[in-house]
């Protein structure tokens, strides 16, 4: 593997990875008690709006393997974190419980194109053999998304209220972590997606997945 050539996409990918995390996955636990607060909705009603979005996002894996499958990887990690900062956005201006469950499943729907199975799937697709070390080197840097999510969203929440701290989080999401992930996905493609060509797709998804959960 010409390592000199892949340590910049997988960098892109691990640092998209890491704001996509932070901004669409631990943005909820680093404001919960902001939205209990603010909100004065039940622990219970919160947390029922996350649940359907990590349902809903696992629901739809299977739709983004198949999307991954026919090539069109690096358009769906480039697209999907868009679409996590518009439901950011919808959070941000929510207005009743309705309205922050709805604004929750749309960011569900990003999750499932933009976090580490759909992404696992890519490189893994990509470079077949050689895409254990970039996985690993992915998922270390990716493991600081917590560390990031909480102190923002707490100082944000704290200094402006949380509905400014998502719309950060929603401009994270859509204006960094999403051409991060478009760039690092177009340049390993570039590089190494003739051993695409030559997989077998059926085995792709599962094989990129048991990778991926075995780092996790």
């Amino acid at each position: 593997m010409r390592r000199d050539r892949l340590s910049l996409p997988v960098l892109a990918l691990a640092s998209g990875q890491t704001l996509a995390w932070a901004a669409m996955f631990y943005s909820f636990a680093a404001l919960f008690h902001a939205f209990e607060t603010d909100l004065a909705y039940s622990k219970e009603r919160i947390a029922a709006a996350f649940s359907l979005a990590i349902l809903l996002s696992a629901l739809l894996s299977p739709l983004c393997g198949r999307i991954i499958d026919r090539g069109h990887g690096r358009i769906l990690l480039g697209t999907a974190p868009v679409l996590g900062g518009i439901g950011l956005l919808f959070l941000a201006n929510a207005q009743n419980h309705v309205q922050f469950i709805l604004a929750w499943l749309v960011i569900g729907v990003a999750q499932s194109g933009a976090l580490y199975e759909p992404c696992f799937s890519f490189v893994t697709r990509t470079l077949q053999g050689d895409a254990r070390p970039a996985i690993v080197r992915i998922t270390l840097v990716a493991g600081f998304a917590s560390a990031l999510a909480f102190p923002l969203g707490a100082v944000l929440a704290g200094s402006f209220g949380w509905r400014v701290a998502a719309v950060c989080f929603a401009g994270m999401s859509a204006f960094a972590a999403a051409p991060l992930l478009y760039f690092g996905a177009t340049r390993l493609e570039r590089e190494y997606g003739h051993r695409a060509d030559r997989a077998e797709p059926s085995r792709r998804p599962r094989h990129a997945v048991s990778q991926a959960m075995r780092q996790r």
